[in-house]
């Protein structure tokens, strides 16, 4: 496990976002070198190729959350949950659990495990145990509690609050499960499941699973294991202790629960939550949620997520197997527990716990937008509404894709070769950068085939269309191309600073990124000169549009959303929004930003410029636009485009 520890710390270079969750495997001593420390650096928001390397050993909380409260009433289909209050706990609440007697939390930098009580919103009890406290559950009266660095389990009594026995149990205890009158806990090192004696904490045996098993629960009289190192989920008989079967699921994995008689796993990378069949063992339903999902728990009626990059609580219903609601909440939210009529959510950075009602009001702004993907099998990266279709430039394929933007079916796919980028439309025709052939290809939208072509300077990575002319960027010459929409010929080669990528037209001209030198120029149509620049901040992105007498651009290496103001040629507003800005699109009072770290799109109000929103989309979402009152994204990485159907 120490050969992660370079991994981990190549990480630490990357910019920008909150506290990412990274599980650090520290060496302390000959009598300590197997004991994982699981920790949580401030560091920027890690790259999608290596996200679950840093994050994916979080311990399992078990059974967490589980509890048997009074019942209540059924929610609607749509609900929105309110907040009820926050109580502050011991340093970085790590995982929780409820019962009848509360909500139980183990505070992994504190050492401790606190009781709450919801209806009061108050602390009523902290209670000291072995250190770096990763996973919490209870059951039979009793709170069961894996300390990762001591290498303990505690069995603590829930009246006297005070532990029953303490037991010594592999080398790096991480999950917990209670079932059969036993304890059975998973060892992240040994890669194994122990079994322990429930009255005296005694290990009866241990089974062999897969690498690194962190999460067990038990449901459908079996336990589950999740073994992150090997995607894989073991069906573990408690009665023979063996394992009976398993599926290797392709993709790392994290939390898991069982609930409406299926297994609910956590996919971190791909910002999803897999349902698994437990007599087939198939996956039946891959549902989209925020960014990060970790913690995961089901009660009668939902299935919750924690989304710990974007700060929300992502609420499943399992009968149609889709999100109905998204709560805001603070910073980190890492795990979550169902304790009757509350949420209990463990927030990580603030070291505090929110409970928040499950409420059946109508869904207001809070609303889950509707996402419909088609996967066109290769790279698309760049999109353009027009003649009543959405036109997508699919690099690796060579090609450009003419979707239905109804039903989401390709109508054609046009062969242009060379590697299309960059696409926009004006003049009767569609337009295409290639950026390896270094040709201009005008596209007929009526017969849907390639009309004619023109060689442009080296890597043309970007293009607008204004004036009756097509405007490239040529990123290795640093200048802008005036290709004439009639005779397609270049008029003009215009100078501009270095590595020139991303255009817009509108307010004034041409507006152009200028990555290497931090700015975005504006080029005159009339005089084809550069005539203004404003400094933007350190590599903008491929980001910029053109609205409401306002430039819009991104700041890649900042993550920022940068407000122009074209009159006054300088910077008026700036926004945080994610690591890695890329693209931009505005729409009504919103402006949307692709982030290619984050794996999302950010919605930030235009007026504000306060981040308002956040939605989970495809790996490595290289461009947003808005057509026929929609957002639409593509996924370069996982070879989709989405309709974002907004509320």
């Amino acid at each position: 496990m120490g050969d992660r520890l370079g991994v981990i710390s190549a990480i630490l270079g990357i910019l920008g976002f909150p506290l990412a969750i990274i599980a650090m495997f520290s060496r302390e001593g000959k009598a300590k070198s197997h004991k994982v420390t699981f920790g949580l650096i401030a560091a920027g928001l890690i790259a999608a190729c290596v996200t679950l390397l840093a994050i994916k050993y979080i311990p399992a909380r078990g059974m967490t959350g589980a509890a048997k409260p009074p019942a209540r009433p059924a929610p609607s289909s749509l609900d929105r949950v309110l907040r009820e209050g926050r109580v502050s706990v011991g340093a970085e609440p790590f995982a929780i659990t409820a019962d009848d007697a509360g909500v139980w939390v183990a505070n992994r930098e504190a050492n401790s495990v606190s009781q709450l009580d919801p209806k009061a919103n108050r602390l009523l009890h902290t209670i000291s145990v072995g250190k770096n406290p990763v996973a919490v559950v209870a059951d039979a009266g009793s709170i069961w509690v894996a300390s990762n660095s001591a290498g303990t389990i505690t069995r603590i009594d829930e009246r006297s609050r005070r532990p029953i026995w303490v037991a010594r149990v592999g080398t790096a205890p991480a999950g917990i499960a209670i079932a059969l009158g036993q304890v059975w806990v998973t060892d992240a090192i040994a890669n194994r499941v122990y079994v322990l004696d429930q009255a005296s904490g005694r290990v009866r045996g241990s089974v062999s699973v897969g690498r690194d098993p962190v999460s067990i629960v038990y449901g459908n009289e079996f336990l589950w294991v999740t073994s992150v190192d090997d995607n894989r989920v073991e069906k573990l008989d408690p009665r023979t202790r063996r394992v009976v079967a398993q599926v290797d699921l392709g993709k790392e994995l994290l939390q898991t629960t069982f609930s409406a008689g299926a297994l609910w796993l956590t996919a971190p990378s791909d910002n999803r939550v897999l349902r698994l069949d437990p007599d087939s063992l198939t996956v039946t339903d891959t549902i989209t949620v925020g960014t990060l999902p970790t913690g995961i728990i089901g009660d009668d009626d939902s299935i919750w997520v924690t989304n710990t990059n974007d700060d929300t609580v992502s609420r499943i219903d399992p009968g149609s197997r889709s999100v109905i609601s998204s709560l805001k909440t603070g910073d980190q939210p890492l795990a979550v527990a169902s304790y009757g009529d509350y949420v209990a959510i463990a927030e990580t950075k603030s070291s505090t716990v929110t409970f928040v009602t499950k409420g059946t009001a109508p869904v207001d702004d809070s609303a889950v937008p509707v996402l419909t993907s088609v996967h066109l099998g290769s790279s698309p990266v760049d999109l353009v509404d027009a003649f009543g279709s959405i036109w997508v430039t699919d690099g690796d394929g060579g090609s450009v894709v003419r979707l239905n933007p109804v039903t989401l079916k390709i109508m054609a796919t046009i062969n242009v070769g060379g590697r299309p980028l960059a696409i926009t439309s004006g003049g009767g025709a569609v337009w295409v950068a290639c950026v390896r052939s270094n040709r201009l290809i005008r596209i007929d939208p009526g017969a849907t085939k390639v009309s004619g072509s023109v060689a442009i300077r080296d890597l043309p990575t970007g293009i607008t269309f204004e004036d009756n002319a097509v405007w490239v960027s040529g990123t290795t010459d640093n200048v802008v191309q005036r290709i004439d929409d009639a005779n397609m010929k270049v008029t003009d080669v215009i100078p501009v600073g270095d590595r020139p990528l991303r255009l817009a037209a509108g307010t004034g001209g041409i507006w152009v990124t200028e990555s290497a030198r931090g700015s975005i120029a504006l080029i005159d149509n009339i005089s084809r000169k550069v005539v203004a620049r404003v400094d933007v901040g350190k590599k903008p992105g491929a980001g910029i549009d053109v609205a409401d007498q306002f430039v819009w651009a991104t700041n890649f290496d900042g993550g920022q959303l940068v407000k122009v103001d074209p009159a006054g040629r300088s910077v008026v507003g700036r926004a945080s929004v994610a690591v890695e800005a890329y693209s931009v699109a505005v729409e009504g009072e919103n402006v949307w930003v692709t982030s290619t770290k984050s794996n999302s799109v950010v919605r930030v109000d235009r007026s504000t410029l306060a981040v308002t929103g956040t939605i989970a989309v495809g790996h490595y979402p290289q461009t947003v636009i808005v057509a026929s009152g929609s957002l639409w994204v593509a996924s370069t990485r996982e070879g989709v485009v989405q309709r974002i159907d907004l509320p």
